[in-house]
């Protein structure tokens, strides 16, 4: 499961992955790249969405704390201000 970085110490991430990950490593990208600098942290805490429903994957999202805060840029989420009007370029995440 992928995650996202959201604030210094909370990731977004599928619902679905809840109870399946203990630890994230930010800044990890190649797994067979031993040289990547990343942190490591355990997850504090998992908060998936209440409406999440396993049978139709609605609401398929959760937030996970942190053992601790991360020294790196959390990324940038819409809060409706955002004019996406047709043919706007947008960068999407996950799957």
């Amino acid at each position: 499961c992928g995650a996202s970085l959201v604030a210094p110490n909370v990731v977004l991430s599928a619902a679905h992955c809840s109870g399946f990950i203990s630890s994230v490593r930010i800044g990890r990208h190649d797994l067979l790249d031993n040289s990547e600098e990343y942190e490591t942290f355990a997850i504090a805490e998992e908060v998936p969405h209440p409406n999440y429903n396993p049978s139709t994957l609605d609401y398929d999202y959760m937030m996970m704390r942190l053992s601790g805060s991360s020294t790196y840029e959390p990324v940038m989420l819409d809060d409706g201000s955002v004019d996406l009007s047709a043919g706007t370029d947008l960068t999407v995440m996950g799957w």
